[in-house]
């Protein structure tokens, strides 16, 4: 176990200081095919860049030339620096390559051969922008994605998880905790004195070794990032959630709520915004790679979630007896279409716990034996709405979670 505190006066700072508390603590930093982070069975990149995503068109070739059209206007100038990542042909996959940029959302790249066609929709085409030139491509982002081996080139994580801190927020404080047995490193970030994220990735604990492939996973309070032309970059916020466990006698809270990220493996879908969600787990089980929660609740798709004793515990919290709180472990599940809808318990996360924070404030710590756990809100206490709100007031409520720090 280790930890560290301190500032940090932008997110480059911020993401070398992780890299090198990861070092620190047995994580080897793979240089030489782009600063992958690795130990066990987790594989890492994080990146400060700006992402955004290719639009329906997806990414087109002539010969070796990749055609990339963005959602958005890209900023970008010829001779500028980008990165993709997540094309289904490997080819399109680049790592600080110039572009001619041929329109506002169109630019072009040359890679290293020549693919087998373009790639298909449905795909996530993800694409970091290492030049920042106009005023949503600023460095205010984070993000972090992984894949199967220590170069990045076996299952890719088709998606990343990102962090977003507004650039008049800066200087913050950082709170590094590594654990192992399974080895996971946390941050959490704390800026505007009482807000914060927080950035993981490690291995959970998978029900039985043999069950599926794969026990990496990593979460970050933002899906991805969020921009309007009249918004510009958005915070995290939470919807308010709603606790049902009375009206269904007392067996579950409600997670069926909107929610703009802040918590793993939980649904954040807006109809103004699209949808996201804060974590990718790998766990190969009827024949998906990569997962995360869906945009739907109903078992129409592969999905993941926790499994309803972690809320109704959570909801059950503080006892109205003394006022303690539980802290919650998080126990994932996974449902699919292959399996009827039927929930399949995966294992559960070791070094994190759901707590009500009520009667705690950001950065007090629970001692239980040798145990410390240090306690946070999901982004911003405010007891008076208990369950959160957003986007006014925006904050969490007294929905928190807490870090093993010894």
């Amino acid at each position: 176990m280790a930890y560290s505190t301190g500032t940090a006066a932008n997110l480059p700072a911020l993401r070398t200081i992780i890299e090198n508390f990861a070092v620190a603590n047995g994580f080897t930093l793979n240089a030489g095919a782009g600063s992958w982070l690795s130990k066990g069975g987790t594989h890492v990149k994080l990146t400060t860049a700006e992402p955004m995503t290719a639009s329906s068109n997806n990414i087109t070739f002539t010969t070796n030339t990749a055609h990339y059209t963005s959602e958005v206007a890209h900023g970008l100038t010829t001779g500028n620096l980008v990165t993709v990542i997540g094309a289904t042909i490997p080819q399109y996959n680049v790592e600080n390559v110039a572009v001619t940029v041929t329109g506002t959302t169109t630019f072009d790249y040359t890679m290293a051969s020549t693919p087998s066609g373009n790639a298909n929709s449905g795909t996530t085409n993800n694409c970091w922008i290492n030049a920042y030139s106009n005023s949503y491509q600023s460095p205010t982002i984070l993000s972090i994605f992984s894949a199967d081996n220590s170069t990045g080139t076996s299952k890719v994580c088709p998606y990343t998880r990102s962090i977003v801190i507004p650039s008049s927020s800066w200087n913050v404080t950082y709170y590094l905790y590594y654990n192992s047995s399974p080895d996971q490193i946390t941050c959490v970030i704390q800026y505007d004195s009482v807000k914060i994220q927080m950035i993981t990735f490690g291995d959970y604990v998978p029900i039985h070794t043999s069950a599926f492939t794969g026990t990496n996973w990593f979460h970050a309070s933002m899906g991805g990032y969020r921009y309007t032309s009249s918004l510009g970059l958005m915070e995290p916020g939470l919807y308010q959630w709603t606790d049902t466990s009375a009206a269904t006698g007392g067996n579950y809270g409600s997670y069926q709520s909107y929610q703009r990220s802040l918590i793993p493996f939980t649904d954040a879908q807006s109809s103004s915004y699209g949808s996201v969600s804060g974590s990718g787990i790998h766990c190969e089980i009827d024949g998906e790679i990569w997962n995360t929660w869906t945009t739907s609740f109903s078992p129409t798709g592969a999905y993941f979630q926790w499994m309803p004793y972690t809320i109704s515990l959570l909801f059950r919290s503080p006892n109205s007896w003394n006022n303690q709180a539980n802290l919650v472990p998080m126990h994932i599940g996974f449902s699919s279409t292959a399996s009827s809808g039927y929930i399949h318990y995966v294992g559960y996360i070791e070094h994190l716990r759901f707590i009500r924070i009520d009667n705690y404030e950001l950065g007090d710590e629970i001692i239980i034996g040798s145990d410390h756990w240090m306690v946070f809100p999901w982004y911003q206490k405010n007891t008076s709405i208990r369950n959160g709100t957003w986007p006014t007031p925006n904050h969490s409520g007294t929905i928190g979670f807490a870090v093993r720090k010894t």
